[in-house]
């Protein structure tokens, strides 16, 4: 049942969500489904936020069952007419939330830098391998995250305790692991081509990071920094 302070993640389509081709083989990331039902059941609302249409991706959904699963689906059309950055002050809009409270009830998920909100500051959770795995990862990001009354105070308290590897006056922050899975997090400034919001980043390492993966969780932060730097540069970020 929504409230006044109900909480949506806003979910990047294509690499994200799971693979999917019109016509062709089209796959949910494993594990994804359900965690969707698990967060719905904690009050949680998902939208679509796609650089495609809309028509495609309703079709995708449809043709994988999970159409149900979301409340909305917003294409090119409103998330990025010019065809660049995503925009979402036109899904807050639509939503019923204010500019001012996006920060907190909105959370972006995607597997680029180029899911991230040109136009709001909003908590983006990008993880690059996404479709390469099951859905325990982002469910480990996301219950950290929902400790906390809102997805901002979330990303400020992770912020908190992540250990800081780097503030050149563009990206401040650190690094931090939850369980298995190691994050990098931190703002993002804003730059003089798209974006004029700050973005509040969290990227999931270059690999699954799990110990049997990888075993940079249990190296020094030293020797996993350029682990951290390839991780951003594989989502877009510069540093």
């Amino acid at each position: 049942m929504k409230t006044a302070r109900t909480r949506y993640i806003c979910w990047d389509m294509d690499e994200t969500l799971g693979f999917f081709r019109p016509g062709k083989r089209s796959e949910f990331m494993k594990g994804l489904p359900a965690l969707l039902e698990e967060l719905q059941n904690k009050g949680i609302r998902h939208v679509v936020t796609t650089a495609s249409p809309s028509l495609y991706a309703t079709l995708a959904l449809k043709r994988t069952g999970t159409e149900r699963l979301f409340d909305v689906v917003f294409g090119c059309e409103t998330v990025c007419p010019d065809n660049r950055y995503k925009r979402y002050g036109p899904v807050a809009d639509r939503l019923g939330i204010s500019r001012h409270d996006a920060v907190e009830r909105m959370l972006v998920i995607g597997n680029a830098d180029r899911d991230s909100s040109a136009d709001l500051d909003l908590v983006t959770i990008i993880y690059p391998d996404a479709i390469k795995h099951d859905a325990t990862v982002v469910a480990a990001v996301l219950g950290k995250l929902l400790e906390h009354g809102s997805w901002w105070y979330g990303f400020e308290a992770m912020l908190n305790i992540a250990k800081p590897y780097r503030n050149n006056g563009i990206f401040e922050g650190g690094d931090m692991s939850i369980g298995d899975v190691l994050l990098s997090i931190g703002r993002v400034g804003e730059n003089e081509f798209m974006h004029t919001a700050e973005r509040l980043i969290m990227v999931v390492g270059a690999s699954i990071h799990r110990r049997a993966d990888i075993a940079c969780i249990e190296e020094p932060f030293e020797v996993r920094e350029r682990e951290v730097e390839i991780a951003l540069a594989g989502a877009g970020i510069q540093v």
